[in-house]
């Protein structure tokens, strides 16, 4: 995805981005809301008769934005912290090398936080499942710091958590087949 300019501010349809497609008018905005995350919102409006059609929503996204493509298209990105805590790390690091933290919303922020967090309790879930009791300790003595960091630091350090590394005897020894 090239990425030409990035798109902010528009948030509401007084404050859509407009972009004129052979002819029509088409207003593009993200809206955020409390609980569900961003989505993008669109109307198209006859540029002849100025009649306007019903707003399109599109899907939740953890964050999205509008961006121009290299042809001046706008276009739709996102990020969902949804992945495994690496993936979830890398992903954060771009979303700051891409934008200024200070303009994102409050909820903006708070939803982030939320899905970040829930991610890695999920995670820690599914290890857990497959841990020897020495393991599950392990896990335990990361997982509790990891959330209490990413639940309360300021916003543009919630990756910065260690990362989760197994140990020898942290997960069962799988059974070595027998040669036939």
């Amino acid at each position: 995805m090239a990425v030409k300019k990035i798109l902010t501010g528009h948030t509401s349809l007084q404050t859509a981005y407009l972009a004129v497609i052979f002819g029509t008018m088409k207003c593009y905005w993200i809206q955020t809301r409390p609980m569900w995350g961003d989505r993008l919102a669109t109307i198209t409006i006859n540029s002849l008769s100025g009649d306007m059609q019903p707003i399109e929503y599109g899907p939740d996204y953890t964050f999205a934005y509008l961006f121009l493509d290299l042809g001046g298209e706008v276009k739709l990105g996102s990020f969902d912290f949804d992945g495994l805590p690496a993936d979830n790390q890398k992903q954060f690091a771009e979303l700051l090398a891409a934008f200024d933290l200070s303009t994102f919303y409050d909820d903006q922020q708070n939803y982030i936080r939320e899905k970040y967090y829930e991610s890695l309790y999920d995670y820690a879930v599914d290890q857990r499942r497959k841990l020897t009791p020495a393991g599950v300790r392990r896990l335990g003595e990361w997982m509790i710091p990891t959330l209490s960091h990413v639940e309360n630091c300021p916003f543009g350090q919630i990756a910065a958590h260690p990362e989760w590394i197994s140990q020898d005897g942290d997960y069962p020894a799988l059974p070595v087949e027998q040669a036939a």
